[in-house]
């Protein structure tokens, strides 16, 4: 997964991002300097990187539109301390009950569900 990181906490837009935290599966991290590359090349050095998840604050509708279509699940209005973030999502803990935007809501988000980690529905623009 990829958390965007902005000094120890997730940063408030995607798009925007300077520096993605990549968590692999082994628990191996990496901080990767992206405030250079475009959108699109975000998308696909997640996609190469093999990221199945990202884990972000706000995001643009063409941000979660391509990062879906590259079978990315996007984990969109989230706040908080990245330590806390990955471990509830390492737990499989319900991510957004704990660390959404406040004002991220179901009417607003257009679900009439919250998501878990790899199941449900998402909360985010569509």
């Amino acid at each position: 997964m990829a958390i965007t990181d902005w000094n120890g906490i997730v940063s408030p837009m995607f798009d925007a991002s300077c520096c993605l935290l990549i968590v692999q599966s082994n628990g191996q991290r990496s901080a990767v300097d992206v405030r250079e590359m475009t959108l699109f090349e975000k998308v696909e050095f997640c996609s190469k990187r093999g990221i199945k998840a990202i884990i972000c604050g706000a995001i643009s509708n063409i941000a979660v539109t391509m990062l879906r279509d590259s079978d990315i699940e996007v984990f969109s209005w989230v706040r908080g301390p990245i330590e806390d973030i990955i471990s509830a999502y390492v737990n499989n803990l319900n991510v957004m009950e704990l660390f959404s935007i406040p004002g991220c809501n179901q009417a607003m988000c257009g679900n009439k569900r919250r998501f878990r980690r790899r199941g449900g529905g998402r909360c985010g623009l569509r």
